[in-house]
């Protein structure tokens, strides 16, 4: 049987037409396939490149700013096609420089936009003094927010922004939180210094009362609380005229005033502190609170020794890293004014007390009383675990701003850069 040529040549065009239709779909098939491959390799190039700089930004936080309490680091990355920008704020010079040096560098494509705070065109004066007898300082701008700390009347504070009627602010020393206008009076930078040269007198007494007359029985202007700083006005009779740092003058009785220069140059001693400390027994407990009007554990802490011119830290993890260490093994190396610590350890400290001598010490829990080292003693408190002490009294350089004299928030220090 023969083959029809004529149906040859139809079925071999028919069979080159479908080998490159095959080709063809091959070609794009493998082109396609290619395409994915390079989009897959970018987009974990891009991945990796977002993990590995927020790997940086942690290191950044861990090295400079690791105490939320005293830092802000709130600094987040936005992502634009192929550009990153990192965005947020900081109070920290380092943590801005850091950022920074990170976008000069070819790892990253990316832009600093960090606010570094406080920033004078966002919020100015940026300077206040505290000026109710006690400020609260808060964790957000809100009335009902965890009370951080205090501020007393006279205390210098650095504004870092505001939102609608609060101030973010740091304290002497370097607490951070939020205060509601009416705590503070904003100044600027040369008032600050002037306001540092001017002659000062500090109060004396736990509480009392500045007075609108140089009599007793006078209209109150403001209440008072011990260590809040005025600056003098004149004088008349028994009576020093004051200024509050709002502007309201009154007048207190001569007696219940020391002047600021002499009161920042006295020495302090274990028995002036401890007798400060007993003054405030029976005052209430309050989370947050540092003042004649009611404590918390590190507060009564950090106003006793305020009252002899040391400036400590705010809470007790923190004031356990001051002064000199003291040996807890033997309790016979305790010495009265020593700082105590309770806590499941030596980096896990949950409170602080006063310690006075055979054992016993003084703290705030509930109320200021006397608690006691010693099983035996009916002030012993069998779940209080003794952790760490520390020295602070003739402990703590000279040099350091814990003292006020030394401390260029209060003093017109000179090369300060206030």
């Amino acid at each position: 049987m023969c083959t029809n040529p004529t149906n040859s040549k139809k079925n071999h065009l028919h069979l080159s037409l479908l080998l490159k239709l095959i080709t063809m779909r091959i070609y794009f098939f493998l082109a396609s396939l290619a395409m994915l491959c390079i989009t897959c390799n970018f987009v974990q190039a891009q991945d990796n490149t977002d993990v590995n700089l927020f790997h940086e930004l942690k290191n950044i936080e861990a090295r400079y700013a690791p105490d939320k309490r005293v830092a802000i680091f709130e600094i987040e990355i936005s992502e634009t096609p192929g550009l990153m920008i990192l965005k947020g704020k900081t109070n920290l010079p380092e943590v801005k420089n850091a950022i920074h040096q990170l976008t000069l560098t070819n790892t990253y494509t990316c832009i600093d936009s960090v606010t570094l705070l406080p920033n004078s065109q966002l919020v100015h004066p940026t300077w206040a003094l505290a000026s109710l007898s006690v400020s609260n300082i808060r964790a957000t701008p809100s009335h009902k927010s965890e009370l951080l700390t205090q501020a007393i009347l006279g205390t210098p504070l650095k504004i870092l922004e505001s939102k609608g009627s609060w101030y973010r602010v740091q304290t002497p020393d370097l607490y951070i939180g939020w205060m509601d206008n009416a705590g503070l009076h904003p100044i600027t930078a040369n008032e600050l210094n002037l306001w540092k040269q001017s002659k000062r007198y500090v109060i004396l007494p736990l509480q009392t009362q500045l007075l609108s007359a140089p009599k007793l029985k006078s209209a109150v202007v403001s209440d008072l609380v011990m260590t809040n700083i005025l600056v003098y006005e004149g004088e008349r009779g028994p009576f020093l005229k004051l200024k509050m740092p709002d502007g309201r003058i009154g007048y207190i009785q001569k007696k219940q005033c020391e002047a600021f220069d002499q009161w920042v140059q006295q020495t302090p001693t274990t028995e002036n502190a401890i007798a400060v400390a007993h003054q405030l027994m029976g005052v209430p407990y309050l989370w947050g609170a540092n003042t004649s009007k009611a404590l918390d554990c590190s507060g009564l802490v950090k106003m006793v020794f305020f009252s002899e011119g040391i400036l400590l830290d705010r809470d007790a993890s923190q004031q356990a890293l001051q002064g000199e260490a003291v040996d807890i093994q033997n309790i016979n190396n305790l010495q009265a004014g020593d700082l105590i610590f309770f806590g499941t350890s030596a980096q896990n400290i949950n409170h602080v007390a006063i310690y006075l001598h055979h054992g016993q010490y003084i703290h705030a829990s509930g109320r200021v009383f006397i608690g006691s080292l010693n099983p035996h003693d009916p002030h012993y408190d069998p779940s209080r675990n003794l952790v760490a002490a520390r020295r602070i009294i003739n402990s703590l350089n000279t040099h350091e701003g814990a003292y006020i004299k030394n401390n260029d928030w209060y003093i017109a220090v000179p090369n300060s850069n206030n």
